[in-house]
């Protein structure tokens, strides 16, 4: 899962180092930084285990980010603060942290038609009811045109062939994801032969 380490530098970036350690091994770190640039905050994007860390912060004038004021901050997946300081910590501060899998269902799929029953060459229009706050759609036409979309709400998909249709739609969120599937959705109706005759 990703973790974000954000550093507002202080005047002295190059004095600023860090690090997140797991039993006593490095498993990320950054800096040193550039001087004369405070209120820049240097943004890091990590990919970590669900488990427990300790971030470790290193100052080697000694006074932390206290020269014009910085801060510093880790962030889970979620965008939550796990771990803060700023300010003067001296040579050196250090956070234990622990990072957890999101919590959560995964969707709901369903769906309608604006019409179940067509002719040939006649379109329809596909509206997700879905629930569970989907942020994906993946839907499958069988007989349609086009025969695939991952629009929320497809439109003017075209059947051109006489039969019974079956439609399938996928949605997904950050928890998983659910298939819908109604066979024999649309049927398409077969225009009727004219028989022409002569009057003689």
């Amino acid at each position: 899962m990703l973790a974000t380490v954000n550093i507002n530098i202080d005047y002295a970036g190059s004095e600023t180092t860090w690090a997140i350690i797991q039993e006593g091994d490095v498993l990320s770190s950054g800096g040193p930084y550039i001087d004369n640039n405070p209120g820049v905050i240097m943004t890091h994007n990590i990919c970590l285990s669900e488990d427990c860390y300790e971030f470790v912060i290193y100052d080697e004038y000694g006074d932390g980010l206290g020269f014009l004021v910085g801060d510093y901050e880790v962030l889970d997946g979620s965008g939550n603060q796990v771990a803060f300081g700023q300010n003067n910590f001296g040579d050196s501060a250090s956070h234990e942290f622990c990072l957890e899998a999101p919590v959560g269902d995964p969707p709901s799929s369903s769906f309608t038609a604006s019409t179940e029953a067509i002719c040939m060459d006649e379109s329809v229009n596909f509206n997700s009811t879905s629930l569970g706050d989907p942020s994906g759609w993946s839907w499958q036409f069988e007989g349609g045109t086009p025969s695939t979309s991952s629009s929320e709400n497809p439109q003017n998909i075209q059947y051109t062939n006489p039969g019974n249709y079956s439609v399938t739609l996928t949605t997904t969120n950050t928890f998983g994801a659910d298939v819908e599937t109604i066979d024999e959705m649309i049927t398409v109706q077969a225009s009727p032969d004219i028989a022409v005759t002569s009057l003689i």
